[in-house]
């Protein structure tokens, strides 16, 4: 359910780490912040969308198009490196 509300119909494929934790990361399975961002460059396409009053999906299917990496795509990424856990990727994507 929580997937479906970020937009992930299925369970992205693997392999994802789970955490085990210790005292000294308080249980949580690791230690430290990391962070999740994507940026958006402005393309020519892009700025004629912007320019022309384009719906903000379709400006954000081109960025997509034109490489940008999405929040959720960089989370995931992260995921699957072990740097975090998909269930905070969710948390966080989700607020």
């Amino acid at each position: 359910k929580q997937f479906r509300l970020i937009g992930i119909d299925e369970i992205p494929e693997g392999p994802f780490f789970i955490s085990d934790g210790c005292e000294e990361c308080m249980n949580k399975g690791y230690i430290g912040r990391c962070s999740l961002f994507e940026m958006l460059t402005v393309t020519d396409s892009l700025r004629d969308m912007i320019a022309e009053g384009a719906p903000s999906h379709r400006i954000s299917q081109q960025a997509r198009e034109d490489g940008m990496r999405s929040l959720l795509d960089h989370g995931l990424e992260l995921a699957r490196q072990g740097e975090v856990s998909l269930l905070e990727v969710v948390r966080t994507v989700s607020s």
